[in-house]
Parts: structure tokens; C-alpha cells; sequence
């Protein structure tokens, strides 16, 4: 299998599940406990190095039975004069869980940056036990806290199974190697996935081979994968046209929306898209603006007031929608509303007149009749941040006969402004922290003050805060309420309820369509399924299933 890779992988982490490097460099080789199944998506989990496991009823205790016979990779890379070689070929025992539990999610500091997923996702994940002893097979994950995010944040990947001993001497011989780009880090990599790291040439490629001991029988189905650096999107689309390549990207590195429409219009015989829903959507975010936007009605005017539908039109990619309709959290969840529940809601309602006619009503209210308000929107100026902002002032001048200027700066500029609060909206894509598609994702990253780090964060919610004294502190209780709620029935009530007050009421971001990505494959590949959030969640179980056809 052949695919193609943007740019030069900036580091090797077995926390494959961030997305700092190119192609699937942090995939092939790594297993996890548990993942998300790619061929169901994220309602879906199976067993990988754990092949069972049972909750505690106080939901603080995850006991977990390991597969029998789960080896690491015997990699020559990894010096067999460390600790009497016991690395190459070193059965996963619960010593070895308990070594990867804190390796991810209470890191060395030099290992920080690149494992900071770990601690974000699974940081109430407190030392692992071994009731068996430390070479048995039973592992107990403990928690401080029940989380409902807890089985979601173990499945989306972020935890690679690693060698005790690995992991001691990642610790005293690799950390600064690994984050760079040579030969030679990406010859380290060790652990019980499909695949065996055996090559790589800076901005050329990287190679594996089948792992002629992978502890699934008769996986994997494919003997080599090459990844490719191609920057070039027509060149890229050029080799995929005529099968020098098999896959064509991801996430952002995908097609582009004009190469789905040639692909459909002339190569339909030899390219097939997949349209995926990546980890983003677009939308515009209140900053602060007296005497407007602190009013609860002129944001309710404004949602009310944005066809949504024009924007899904004007995103299309050929035949194949390129964003979906949504309220705040990620569309076709186990968590979201159908589209049939969403299209209740004010809007997302269709046709629109009633909407738009309630939106002047608020606005006339607030302003007095036919008065409006003169708003700015500032971006990045660059060509899909802008669009954002000149199909909201289009909208606003058509729909509420409201003035929108334009403030369209480079990406430091406008970095500044935000944390100045120097602006009174700003455009662009945005989605949640960790991107394991559950709500705390989106509900904390976007709205709670505990979270906000930067000074952009803290200025938006600090509008919030002035705008809204009592329905904001309500709503960061109920955020609380939500993320420890561990039945999932019971959760999936309170997050829609949560989800409906804060999209028609708090109005602290406003989301035009989430966005589609656009992978591309040849017509020999077989088996191909990706998983929404696929940039960022473990694919592993799907990379293995894959074949061509010859």
C-alpha cells in the first residue's frame, strides 16, 4: 500500500493519536487496550491487547484481562544491550500497563508536549494495579474520579501498550532523537502493532514491512506500507490518478474540494472519495462588544438569522457535501441530535422566513425600529477563514439589513487582537480539545474557565461571564453534572438538554456546518472505512484490514 504524506514527520510518539506528524507514521506500529471500531464509528468498541474487561459499581475501577502472548517487536533498532535485550520479542505483561499508564498520562518533561493528549483525556487515571502480580494478565485501571468520558478517551487511542522496559529506555536514550526528523527515530519505534518500522528517508518516505508475529491471526492483510512526502496537492492527485499511489490523505491533507469534483467527473473509474467528518467546524465566535452583543437578544437574532443551508450549498465538493448541518457538538455522535432534531431547533429551521422575521423582531426590540448596529469581523487572511466572514456579512445585510465590516489580518496580527479583546467577532474553524468526539470535548474546551489558558480563551469567556451573570454559572454547573454522569442513557438526556439551553439561550459561538474531510482512494484498495475524528483517533484496527486487490 502506497499513500501520500504532506510534509516531513516532525517527531516519532507512540501517543499516536496526535496528529504532529505526517502520514501513518504513529499508527502501524502501536496497539492499544481497547479502540473505537472504524467499520461502526464512535458508538462502537472492541477489544485490542485487552480482551476483556468489567466496571467496578462505583465506576472507579476498570478491570481489564489482557490477551495471552501479545510480544513487542523485535526491533534491532532498539539496542539489544539494553537490559539483557528483554525489549525484542517481550510478552505484554500488567507491569507493562502500568508503565504505559504513566508514561502517557504522567510524562517525563521532556515528554510533555508530545503526550499532552494523554494527561487532557485520562488524567483522573490514577497508578494501575495487578492483582495477579506484575507478570500476570489482569491489570486494574483506577480512576479519582468517574468520568463519562473515560471509555472514549482509552478507545480513541491515546494510550499505546508499551514495554516496561521500552518505555525505561525511551526515558534515558531516545527522547531528544525521536522528536527529530531522521532515519534513525523511526527506526525505534517498538510495539505490538501490525507493522515494523524497517526504513525512512527524510522528505522521500517511510517503509514498513508485516509483522510476522502480530498476535491477531491472519493480520495484517497487506505485506509493505509506504508513505510517500508529496507537498504538492496536483502532483499528489496525479499519482493517485495513475495508481502510483493507493490513499490520498486525511483530515486537512486530504483532497481538495475541486480535485472531489475531477476525481468524480473524470476519474471515476479509478478514484473513490470518502467523505469523513474531520474535527472542525466553522463559525464565528463572540468576543465582546457593549452594548450589542451582552444583550441575550441580538445573539439569538443573529443565530436566528444565518442560513445554514446556503452555506452547506456553498461548501459542496462536487457531488459530496463538504459541511453537515449542526448545533454545537460533533453531528452523528452517539451524544448529538438526528438532523430531524435539529431542524427544530431556532435557526436551523426551514424555510426561513419565520426565523428571519423573529430575528428583526429582536433586533427592532433592542434597537429601536429599522436601527441596527455597525459589527466588525476579524480573521486570518487567508481563503477559508475570510469566506467564513463574508458569508456572515452577506447574511446580515441580507437577512437583518445589519453592516458588517471586514478586518482581515496576518495570523500574528490577529492572534493579538484577540487577546486584547481588540475585536467584536472573529471567523474561523474551531472544535473541541482533545477530539475523541465526546461532549466534554466540545462543552469544556468552548465554555469552561477552568480550561481557557490562553488569553484569547479568557477574554471570550469573560464576556460571557458580563453578558450573562446567572445563566453562565448555571451552565458551567451543569457541564460539571454531565461529565460524571457515567450512565450513558442518563447522560445522553442531560447533554441535549445542555446542548439545547446553550445553543438558543447562551449563544457563545455560532457554527455555520461541521466540516467534512475528503480521503481519496484508488480503485485496487479494499476494505476502506475511515472513522469521524480519523486525524485524531486510533485507525489502527482499520489499517490492518486493509488489501488490494491484486
Amino acid at each position: 500500500m502506497r499513500v501520500r504524506g504532506p510534509r516531513n514527520p516532525s517527531q516519532f510518539t507512540p501517543s499516536y493519536g496526535i496528529s504532529t506528524t505526517s502520514g501513518f507514521f504513529n499508527l502501524l506500529p502501536f496497539s492499544s487496550l481497547i479502540s473505537f471500531d472504524p467499520w461502526v464509528g464512535l458508538s462502537g468498541i472492541i477489544p485490542e491487547v485487552a480482551k476483556s474487561w468489567e466496571w467496578s459499581s462505583d465506576a472507579l475501577q476498570l478491570t481489564m484481562q489482557l490477551e495471552e502472548g501479545v510480544k513487542t517487536h523485535d526491533n534491532p533498532n532498539v539496542p539489544a544491550s539494553f537490559n539483557g535485550g528483554a525489549i525484542g520479542g517481550d510478552e505484554i505483561t500488567c507491569e507493562d500497563i502500568q508503565a504505559s499508564v504513566e508514561w502517557h498520562v504522567r510524562p517525563p518533561k521532556n515528554e510533555a508536549r508530545n503526550i499532552r493528549r494523554g494527561d487532557q483525556i485520562l488524567g483522573h487515571m490514577t497508578p494501575a494495579t495487578c492483582p495477579d502480580g506484575v507478570l500476570g494478565h489482569t491489570v486494574v485501571l483506577n480512576f479519582s474520579v468517574a468520568l463519562g468520558k473515560t471509555m472514549a478517551g482509552l478507545a480513541a487511542g491515546h494510550m499505546a501498550v508499551l514495554d516496561k522496559d521500552y518505555i525505561e529506555w525511551m526515558k534515558v536514550d531516545s527522547p531528544d532523537a525521536r522528536r527529530a526528523s531522521t532515519g534513525a527515530n523511526f527506526k525505534m519505534q517498538a510495539g505490538t502493532g501490525p507493522f515494523l518500522p524497517v526504513d525512512f528517508q527524510p522528505e522521500i518516505m517511510g517503509k514498513f514491512t508485516r509483522n510476522p508475529n502480530y498476535w491477531k491471526t491472519g493480520l495484517p492483510l497487506l505485506d509493505k506500507w509506504e508513505s510517500f512526502v508529496i507537498k504538492d496537492y496536483t502532483t499528489a492527485f496525479t499519482a493517485l490518478a495513475t495508481g502510483q499511489i493507493h490513499l490520498f490523505g486525511r483530515g486537512s491533507w486530504a483532497l481538495l474540494p475541486g480535485q472531489v469534483a475531477q476525481a468524480q467527473r473524470d476519474f471515476a473509474d479509478k478514484i473513490t472519495v470518502h467523505p469523513v467528518l474531520h474535527a472542525f467546524a466553522d463559525g464565528i465566535q463572540f468576543y465582546t462588544k457593549p452594548g450589542v452583543f451582552d444583550d441575550r437578544r441580538v445573539r439569538q437574532a443573529i443565530n436566528m438569522a444565518i442560513d445554514r443551508d446556503e452555506f452547506l450549498i456553498l461548501n459542496e465538493a462536487g457531488t459530496v457535501p463538504g459541511r453537515i448541518l449542526m448545533a454545537l457538538l460533533f453531528p452523528k455522535s452517539p451524544w448529538s441530535f438526528t438532523e430531524e432534531e435539529l431542524r427544530q431547533l431556532p435557526g436551523l429551521r426551514t424555510p426561513k422566513d419565520a426565523d428571519i422575521a423573529e430575528a428583526n423582531r429582536l433586533m427592532d426590540e433592542v434597537f429601536g425600529a429599522g436601527e441596527r448596529p455597525t459589527i466588525t469581523c476579524s480573521t486570518t487572511a487567508v481563503a477559508d477563514q475570510t469566506q467564513i466572514c463574508l458569508f456572515f456579512g452577506d447574511q446580515m445585510k441580507r437577512n437583518l439589513d445589519m453592516t458588517v465590516k471586514f478586518s482581515f489580518a496576518e495570523q500574528v496580527v490577529n492572534t493579538q487582537r484577540n487577546e486584547t479583546c481588540s475585536i467584536d467577532i472573529t471567523a474561523g474553524s474551531s472544535g473541541g480539545s482533545t477530539r475523541i468526539g465526546d461532549p466534554d470535548d466540545w462543552f469544556f474546551a468552548s465554555l469552561h474557565s477552568r480550561t481557557a489558558v490562553s488569553p484569547g480563551q479568557v477574554c471570550r469567556l469573560g464576556f460571557l461571564t458580563d453578558a450573562e451573570p446567572e445563566l453562565y454559572p448555571e451552565v458551567l454547573a451543569r457541564i460539571d453534572a454531565q461529565s460524571i454522569e457515567v450512565d450513558p442513557i442518563v447522560r445522553k438526556k442531560m447533554v441535549q438538554d445542555l446542548e439545547r439551553d446553550v445553543f438558543e439561550e447562551l449563544i457563545p459561538k455560532i457554527g455555520f456546518g461541521w466540516n467534512y474531510s475528503f480521503p481519496g482512494a484508488g480503485a485496487k484498495v479494499q476494505g476502506y472505512f475511515q472513522a469521524p475524528l480519523m486525524s485524531y483517533i486510533r485507525e489502527v484496527a482499520l489499517w490492518e484490514r486493509l488489501w488490494l486487490s491484486d
